[in-house]
């Protein structure tokens, strides 16, 4: 393990913690043609409720996982989302069950 840490394979530990409570939901975001995916994508990582951000392939450009205490805060969430410079359009779904 302390090898691992030495040469940064593990390179942070953390704890993901699942009360049960509290609202989730995807974001699937299209980014503008002139706008680098991956600057838009370092930028949504510091919107308040924005566990994870994904770069995608597909129809869409960026996956973005975000948590919150409400629906209410999703959704001021996803408002502050569509204010980041370079987001297109944004297609949000929440989630109604988790299987792990």
């Amino acid at each position: 393990m302390q090898n691992l840490i030495k040469n940064q394979v593990i390179k942070r530990f953390t704890v993901d913690v699942d009360t049960g409570q509290g609202a989730s939901a995807l974001a699937l975001l299209s980014i503008g043609p002139n706008m680098p995916v991956p600057r838009v994508a370092r930028e949504l990582k510091t919107v308040r409720g924005v566990d994870v951000v994904h770069e995608i392939t597909g129809q869409y450009d960026i996956c973005v996982l975000i948590h919150a205490p409400n629906i209410g805060e999703i959704n001021r969430s996803v408002d502050d989302i569509r204010g980041v410079e370079g987001v297109s359009t944004t297609n949000t779904v929440i989630i109604l069950r988790s299987i792990r």
